[in-house]
């Protein structure tokens, strides 16, 4: 596993909808974590070689450990440690 140094979450604002984005690029992968205020949140991971999604998942997440969890199987896929 690789670290995937500083990492900063970016906050987006449209209309009624508030967004936090964390993007990460590796030598080996491409990830973005989103998380939307009402409680959904969409994993991201391509690999870097091939351009194949290695995860494309959206979930709804009930409260902040739930988001901690998505967080870390996100790192996970991105096999950042």
């Amino acid at each position: 596993m690789q670290s995937c140094g500083d990492y900063a979450p970016v906050t987006h604002r449209h209309g009624l909808s508030e967004s936090l984005v964390v993007d990460i690029d590796t030598d080996h992968r491409l990830g973005r974590f989103t998380a939307w205020n009402d409680g959904s949140c969409v994993l991201e991971v391509m690999d870097a070689r091939d351009g194949h999604y290695v995860l494309n998942e959206r979930m709804d997440l009930s409260g902040s450990a739930a988001l901690v969890a998505a967080f870390q199987v996100f790192l996970l896929q991105m096999a950042c440690r």
